[in-house]
């Protein structure tokens, strides 16, 4: 009979259910717990599995959380399974990569967990040099350089998400000792490695949304972590210009980033080191809001407006003078942000526009042929050939 599990998600999200599929037949203490959340990626699974069970360290375990796939994936992660005795596998209803990576903690027995998108790959030494610096320098969180990979040309290309500029090369930091400590990396959590002791002692989880599921756990972590370190060495390739990852649906559920900072916010504000996170947290949301709104449609604008509004108002972001923020733009960003919305609304009005503009051309040229087709049923009446006429009127 298959075994239910409880799954505790982040706080003021219910608890779910997943169901274990298969469960790995190890007899060691793994090193590393792999947790890979798998939705309808079929086309990229095998790439991604090849690159974990390749692994040079090899006390691990691999452990995969279907999340309510309806293509082959599940089928290819059986098929894994019955090769390698380090993978487990879950399975849940479609409830998104945050809550399949919660499942995945919470049968996790690695000493750190490493938490990877099943589009995404590992560099063959990855765990091995993470796992090595996080033992070495006792870290709770370890991150490291990645690239991107391009899933229409197959090359691979900087992506310039690690600030080496904004943490000392080799150090060890926290946010003490470190006032960028939500900048120097991105806010995924594919190129990280996680003490699972410091994890579950501060009761830290993702956030069930449909994207932006990572920022939430990362920005805990990061913000209540005693020790973070990086290793310099680009270990993973994220995948870009694939047209089925979630990220690129954002106008579907556009305040997924709002849920997500707010999450953040009552977290850390609570701790008594919130004063040292301050303004790198302002920053970040203020970057985040940026990015955001430039990826959103207008539609997708206009529908966030004024929750963004009164999140930057609640967070005191408004009340920050301009030498507070590291980058102009997003100080600029704050001064526009009262005038976005009858900008939204021009630019709403200018696409209704070239929307009208377009219908009407396309009518214009439909009721020509329309005329034309009149036309030649009127010639047929009357005895008339269309394409003699046309010839004569040419002439």
């Amino acid at each position: 009979m298959l075994k239910k599990i409880v799954v505790k998600n982040a706080p003021g999200e219910a608890d779910t259910q997943a169901t274990v599929i298969v469960k790995n037949n190890i007899d060691y203490v793994p090193l590393v717990s792999v947790i890979i959340s798998v939705y309808n990626t079929s086309k990229y699974l095998r790439q991604c599995l090849d690159s974990v069970v390749a692994q040079t360290l090899r006390d691990i375990e691999i452990i995969c959380v279907d999340d309510g796939s309806t293509d082959d994936s599940l089928d290819i992660l059986r098929e894994y399974a019955t090769r390698d005795n380090r993978i487990t596998i879950l399975s849940q209803q479609n409830l998104y990569a945050g809550v399949a990576r919660n499942a995945g903690i919470a049968v996790a027995r690695g000493l750190y967990l490493s938490i990877l998108d099943s589009d995404d790959f590992f560099a063959p030494d990855m765990l091995a040099l993470m796992y090595e610096r996080a033992v070495v320098d006792a870290l709770d969180i370890v991150v490291c350089d990645s690239q991107n990979y391009d899933d229409a040309t197959g090359k691979v290309h900087p992506n310039g998400f690690l600030k080496r500029w904004l943490y000392g090369i080799g150090s060890v930091f926290n946010r003490e000792s470190n006032g960028h400590i939500f900048d120097f990396c991105n806010g995924w959590a594919w190129d990280k490695l996680f003490k699972t002791s410091f994890v579950n002692k501060h009761q830290i989880r993702f956030q069930g949304l449909r994207h932006q599921n990572d920022t939430f756990f990362v920005m805990c972590a990061l913000g209540l972590a005693g020790r973070i370190g990086v290793v310099e060495s680009v270990l993973v390739s994220y995948r870009v210009n694939n047209v089925g990852k979630i990220s690129a649906t954002r106008d579907v559920v556009p305040g997924c980033f709002i849920t997500a900072m707010r999450g953040v916010y009552d977290v850390l504000s609570r701790t008594d080191g919130y004063g040292l996170l301050e303004r790198s947290f302002i920053n970040t949301v203020v970057d985040h809001v940026r990015w955001q709104m430039s990826s959103l449609s207008v539609v997708g604008c206009h529908a966030v407006y004024d929750d963004v509004v009164k999140m930057m108002t609640d967070f005191k972001a408004f009340e920050k003078p301009s030498r507070y923020f590291d980058n102009p733009a997003s100080y600029n960003l704050l001064h526009v942000l009262g005038n976005v919305r009858p900008y939204i609304a021009v630019l709403q009005l200018e696409n209704l526009r070239w929307r009208v503009e377009t219908m009407n051309a396309a009518l214009d040229a439909l009721n020509v042929k329309l005329g034309k087709l009149i036309q030649l049923q009127q010639d047929k009446k009357s005895g008339k050939s269309f394409w003699k006429r046309k010839t004569v009127d040419k002439n």
